[in-house]
C-alpha cells in the first residue's frame, strides 16, 4: 500500500462499515486486531494508488487556500461595513 494511501481508504464508506460491523463495545466501540484482519481491503497498483495520493493531495491543498481565501474575503467585507457604519 502506498504512503498516504490507506488514510483516505479507511474513509471509504465501504471499509467504515466493515469496521463497524466488526467493532464491539456499548458506549465506546473497539476492534481487536483479529476481528481487523477479517476486513476486506481492495485497490488499485501502487502506481495507481501513488496517483490517487496525490491528486487528494492537492485537492485538500486547494480546499484549504479557497477556505483562507473565503476567510480573507469575510474580514474585508466586515472591514467595509465597519468603515460604511460608523
Amino acid at each position: 500500500m502506498a504512503i498516504g494511501f490507506g488514510g483516505y481508504l479507511f474513509k471509504s464508506d465501504s471499509i467504515r462499515t466493515q469496521i463497524q460491523k466488526e467493532s464491539q463495545g456499548s458506549k465506546v466501540l473497539s476492534i481487536s486486531a483479529k476481528r481487523l484482519s477479517n476486513i476486506t481491503l481492495s485497490g488499485p497498483t501502487i502506481t495507481e494508488q501513488k496517483k490517487i495520493v496525490e491528486f487528494f493531495i492537492a485537492l485538500d491543498t486547494k480546499i484549504e487556500i479557497l477556505q483562507n481565501q473565503r476567510d480573507s474575503t469575510k474580514s474585508f467585507k466586515k472591514g467595509l461595513l465597519q468603515q460604511l457604519f460608523v
